[in-house]
């Protein structure tokens, strides 16, 4: 593990605003199997918990204002890819 990896320091909201805008970017581009669209998934709900940005405010990485941000400005609606538990109320 990197002492001083991005991970560690810094700001993990930004950088996982950044992960999901490279995720969308991607998305936008090229047609995804349902199989690696659960992958994305699987891995934003556990890089939303390994950053600590799961709270009790934020319990879920739909809720999240880097989320919500990120995902704002995604070219296409992402709320199809996020489970009803992800999703803002």
């Amino acid at each position: 593990m990197h002492v001083q990896s991005v991970t560690k320091v810094g700001n993990q909201a930004r950088h996982f605003a950044e992960i999901l805008q490279v995720q969308e970017y991607i998305r936008s581009r090229h047609p995804l199997t349902a199989e690696t669209t659960h992958k994305i998934e699987a891995m934003r709900k556990f890089t939303f918990e390994y950053l600590k940005l799961n709270t009790a405010d934020f319990p879920v990485y739909g809720l999240h204002p880097a989320a919500l941000s990120a995902l704002a400005l995604a070219p296409h609606s992402e709320k199809a890819l996020m489970p009803d538990a992800a999703l803002p109320t």
